[in-house]
């Protein structure tokens, strides 16, 4: 972790435990279904996913249409520091991009003042926000921002497209656009992705259009200007013949080394294409057909272990709403189309490694509903289990500087050092349960100092006596809470007897 984040974690008086996050495995041939509900019922924006350097694992970021930004542990903890709430409201869904190059995820959102213009908000996983932010935006975006070191500087851009056709790149922390990179691309809103298509370790930008056209820009550091912006050439438009639903995706689908590129319509076609020097060529056309309308961005990757990538996307006809999954080849893999029985008017997908087994799994939400999360297990039988509102509290942590004191201490009733004191700190005021025992050095218990279902926020004190006799002995504490995984610390403590030796000599 960088210096700069344990500064703002020690400053917010509670440890970050070690960290990463990632998706349900799927494993013997049933998929799992996992709901994350937040405390509003309505999460009508795409989820995202990704490592911001909090707890185990990776974490999920959603936003409600109340206005709240929310962080979700691996163990369906809310996670410190959230949710964050706008008063004028939230109106993107939450990107996720480095924007400082530490190797964690920054969450970037856009929301409303009270006179609706619009703000671009910046956030550490800690809930602290990144300076430099928040930033005025000039323009109205049509999708969620994007972020990356689209011109080998070593510093980090945002990119965005507007609803007027138009894409902006600016210096991550900067309030002014990089001269020369406003381009006007269409008359339409713009959705942007990036990908490194010619595998010269610098990213393409690729645009589409809500008419369904994909706009490609490649950027050159001429040798001869080294030291100098280099320029951006655009490469031949791609015209898809029907409108676009969601984001263009990029991934290998077949594995021969390719870039393809994904596409939904929102005519429930998938189309697939694949770079070639300068141009997208057709792939398959088209890859599948989903029974309605596409209604979510496609999500790309290997769900049933296979070592091949499988594409992901909501349909929805009328009131009905299915999960569908292909493989690369267009065809749906057992178990899907799968029915979503849910209210509301839109959908979205994304993928993740939640377990870190190398296995993907749906993450969807829906509008008026919760997130849920689905993985492969084995056969075509879905479970669903709802997590209720009691696995979604803070997640409780022990505060630092844990001691004893005094260590050592002599329980010999001279009134001095007859008893040590152990100090705790809880860090959050949920139902917890909390036991702290004593052990002497073999391991065997010895005392059980205490044993609660219920833990105040904040330090508390307990004594101990050492009527276990003189020795070295651990204390051990162990603090959960219901459906989060148990949190433990130990230390040991020196009970001290021995009379102190005194020498008389004759004067």
């Amino acid at each position: 972790m960088g210096v700069k984040k344990a500064m703002q974690i020690k400053q917010m008086g509670m440890r970050w435990p070690a960290v990463f996050l990632v998706f349900l495995a799927l494993v013997s041939l049933a998929s799992l279904i996992t709901r994350y509900p937040a405390e509003s019922n309505e999460l009508s924006f795409t989820p995202s996913v990704g490592d911001l350097g909090g707890l185990a694992g990776v974490e999920i970021v959603t936003v409600s249409s109340e206005g709240k930004l929310y962080v979700w542990n691996r163990d369906r903890s809310l996670a410190f520091g959230f949710p964050k709430e706008f008063e004028g409201g939230i109106s993107s869904s939450p990107s996720l991009a480095d924007l400082d190059n530490d190797g964690y995820k920054e969450i970037l959102v856009i929301t409303k003042d009270l006179s609706g213009g619009l703000i671009l908000r910046a956030f550490y996983g800690n809930g602290v926000e990144v300076p430099g932010y928040p930033i005025s935006l000039a323009f109205v975006p049509s999708s969620p921002l994007t972020a990356a070191d689209v011109d080998k500087d070593g510093l980090v851009e945002i990119i965005g497209g507007s609803s007027d056709g138009q894409l902006h790149i600016w210096r991550a922390g900067s309030p002014g656009e990089i001269p020369g990179f406003l381009r006007l691309l269409s008359s339409e809103p713009l959705s942007i992705t990036l990908g490194d298509l010619d595998h010269d370790e610098v990213l393409e930008i690729i645009a589409g259009s809500r008419g369904g056209k994909v706009y490609t820009l490649d950027y050159t550091q001429s040798e001869q200007n080294e030291g100098k912006p280099g320029s951006w050439t655009a490469s031949p438009v791609l015209v898809l013949g029907r409108q676009i639903a969601g984001l263009p995706v990029v991934s290998d689908l077949d594995g021969d080394g390719r870039v393809d590129l994904i596409v939904a319509g929102n005519d429930g076609t998938l189309m697939s294409y694949s770079w070639a020097d300068t141009q997208w060529l057709p792939k398959r056309v088209p890859l599948a057909v989903a029974g309605g309308a596409i209604a979510s961005t496609p999500a790309v990757g290997d769900l049933d272990g296979d070592g091949k990538a499988e594409v992901i996307v909501l349909a929805q006809k009328g009131q009905g709403r299915k999960l569908y999954a292909f493989s690369g080849e267009g065809t749906l893999l057992p178990g899907f189309p799968k029915s979503i029985n849910a209210s509301g008017n839109s959908g979205i997908t994304t993928l993740g490694d939640m377990l870190d087994q190398g296995k993907k799994e749906i993450l969807y939400a829906l509008q008026g509903t919760d997130i849920h999360t689905m993985g492969f297990a084995g056969n075509s039988q879905l479970k669903e289990t709802n997590w209720g509102p009691l696995y979604h509290q803070p997640r409780p942590l022990l505060m630092p500087n844990i001691s004893a004191d005094p260590n050592p201490f002599s329980p010999n009733g001279d009134g001095i050092n007859d008893f040590s004191v152990i100090q705790y700190g809880v860090a959050s005021s949920i139902e917890n349960s909390l036991r702290i025992k004593m052990y002497d050095s073999s391991g065997r218990e010895v005392a059980t100092l205490a044993d609660k279902t219920y833990v105040p926020a904040g330090f508390e004190e307990i004594v101990w006596d050492g009527s276990a006799g003189a020795g070295d002995f651990q204390f051990k504490i162990d603090l959960a809470a219901l459906g989060i995984e148990k949190i433990a610390y130990a230390n040991w403590v020196r009970v001290d007897n021995q009379p102190p030796q005194v020498t008389i000599t004759d004067g």
